[in-house]
Protein backbone atom coordinates (compact mmCIF):
# COMPACT_ATOMS: atom_id res chain seq x y z
CA UNK A 1 0.00 0.00 0.00
CA UNK A 2 1.70 3.60 -0.91
CA UNK A 3 2.02 5.82 1.58
CA UNK A 4 -1.40 8.05 0.57
CA UNK A 5 -3.85 5.06 1.24
CA UNK A 6 -4.91 4.49 4.10
CA UNK A 7 -6.81 1.05 4.98
CA UNK A 8 -10.62 0.90 6.67
CA UNK A 9 -10.88 -1.95 9.10
CA UNK A 10 -14.80 -2.42 10.69
CA UNK A 11 -14.85 -3.99 13.57
CA UNK A 12 -17.77 -5.39 16.01
CA UNK A 13 -17.50 -4.88 19.50
CA UNK A 14 -17.56 -8.20 20.23
CA UNK A 15 -14.80 -8.72 17.87
CA UNK A 16 -12.75 -6.12 19.55
CA UNK A 17 -13.33 -7.72 23.12
CA UNK A 18 -12.55 -10.96 21.44
CA UNK A 19 -9.04 -9.26 21.30
CA UNK A 20 -8.07 -9.00 24.49
CA UNK A 21 -10.17 -11.49 26.04
CA UNK A 22 -10.55 -15.46 26.46
CA UNK A 23 -13.25 -16.60 24.38
CA UNK A 24 -15.16 -17.50 27.81
CA UNK A 25 -14.59 -14.49 29.50
CA UNK A 26 -15.32 -12.23 26.01
CA UNK A 27 -18.70 -13.92 26.11
CA UNK A 28 -19.62 -13.62 29.40
CA UNK A 29 -18.43 -9.86 28.98
CA UNK A 30 -19.93 -9.21 26.16
CA UNK A 31 -23.47 -10.84 27.43
CA UNK A 32 -23.50 -8.84 30.98
CA UNK A 33 -22.40 -5.35 28.75
CA UNK A 34 -25.84 -6.30 26.14
CA UNK A 35 -27.91 -6.90 29.35
CA UNK A 36 -27.11 -3.53 31.11
CA UNK A 37 -27.38 -1.72 27.76
CA UNK A 38 -31.36 -3.63 27.16
CA UNK A 39 -31.94 -2.81 30.92
CA UNK A 40 -31.27 0.70 30.51
CA UNK A 41 -31.73 1.71 27.05
CA UNK A 42 -28.48 2.44 26.19
CA UNK A 43 -26.09 1.98 23.02
CA UNK A 44 -22.54 2.27 22.88
CA UNK A 45 -21.33 4.96 20.68
CA UNK A 46 -17.72 5.97 19.19
CA UNK A 47 -16.18 9.08 18.86
CA UNK A 48 -13.71 10.42 16.35
CA UNK A 49 -10.99 9.98 18.94
CA UNK A 50 -12.24 6.21 19.04
CA UNK A 51 -13.52 6.55 22.78
CA UNK A 52 -16.44 4.71 23.39
CA UNK A 53 -19.35 6.13 25.30
CA UNK A 54 -22.55 4.66 26.69
CA UNK A 55 -25.53 6.65 25.16
CA UNK A 56 -29.46 6.88 25.47
CA UNK A 57 -31.12 4.88 22.73
CA UNK A 58 -33.56 7.41 20.55
CA UNK A 59 -36.02 6.25 18.79
CA UNK A 60 -36.27 6.72 15.18
CA UNK A 61 -39.16 6.34 13.10
CA UNK A 62 -38.71 5.22 9.41
CA UNK A 63 -38.89 8.12 6.90
CA UNK A 64 -42.03 7.21 3.89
Amino acid sequence: MSDNQSETMRLTFKGLLSIYLPEKTMIEVYERIELVCRRNNWGIAIDDSNSLDFVPMVKVEDSK
